[in-house]
């Protein structure tokens, strides 16, 4: 039991370095690109290149299936608000409740690098159930986004890394910027 226990700290300890090392990577170029877009704003008086790009703030729905080895299937629903740092990276945080064999709830928060239609995501996080507790995790995730009017529509494929365990979440984003 105490290897299994040195384990969980070991994979604890590593995913926060993992954090510390991505923070660190995004936070120069986040900031250098959020100044140059600032300084480039106030020089133009904004050409309008297309909706989604002229939308700082987004809302967005999911409706999904999570799938885990010992938590069986159910079927997942959640929100999430993004913020537009610049035109590669967002924050955001989200809320995910997942029904049928199992009962939890997921809090992250996301960080998104885009790269044309796709969006990356890591969220560090809890996850809160009434058989488990609450145990921290790591999320990782990837969506393509389609146009459908004002609305964008994504398949998303994402992975919870929570207390040595891999839950899978497969789904559709329904967003909305504004």
């Amino acid at each position: 039991m105490e290897s299994c226990g040195w384990a969980t700290v070991k994979f604890n300890i590593q995913v926060q370095t993992l954090l510390v090392v991505l923070g660190a990577m995004c936070a120069l170029p986040i900031y250098a690109q959020t100044v140059e877009h600032e300084s480039s704003e106030h020089e133009s008086t904004s050409s309008n290149e297309g909706a989604h790009e002229s939308h700082k703030n987004a809302v967005s729905f999911f409706v999904g299936v999570t799938h885990e080895g010992r938590r069986e299937n159910g079927r997942a629903l959640g929100v999430a608000y993004e913020r537009l740092l610049n035109e590669s990276f967002s924050i955001g945080v989200l809320a995910e409740r997942t029904f049928d064999d199992f009962d939890f709830t997921v809090y992250a928060v996301a960080f998104a690098y885009r790269v044309d239609r796709w969006k990356f995501y890591i969220a560090p996080g809890i996850e809160d159930s009434a058989a488990h507790g609450t145990e921290s995790l790591v999320r990782l995730s990837a969506e393509y986004a389609f146009e459908a009017g004002t609305w964008e529509i994504s398949p998303q494929l994402a992975v919870d890394f929570v207390d040595g365990d891999e839950v899978w979440i497969l789904g559709v984003v329904f967003g909305k910027g504004f």
